[in-house]
C-alpha cells in the first residue's frame, strides 16, 4: 500500500509540474512490466499453482518499484 500512495503522490507531482510525457511514460513502463510478468506466467504454467503466483507477486512488485 504504501508503494501505491507513493506512486500517486509522484503523479500528483508530475500533474502540476505539466510533465505529461513522464507521466505517461511511467504508466507505458508499469503496464510493460505486468504484462511481462503475465507471460512469464502463461509459458510457466506446467507447474503447481504456488509458482506462478509467486511469480506474479514478483512482477507486480518490479512493476511498483
Amino acid at each position: 500500500m504504501p508503494l501505491a500512495l507513493l506512486a500517486a503522490l509522484w503523479t500528483t507531482h508530475l500533474q502540476h509540474r505539466r510533465d505529461f510525457s513522464g507521466m505517461y511514460g511511467a504508466n507505458l513502463a508499469v503496464n510493460l512490466a505486468i504484462v511481462g510478468a503475465l507471460l512469464l506466467i502463461s509459458f510457466d504454467s506446467g507447474r503447481s499453482v504456488a509458482g506462478p503466483i509467486a511469480l506474479l507477486g514478483i512482477g507486480l512488485l518490479l512493476a511498483c518499484a
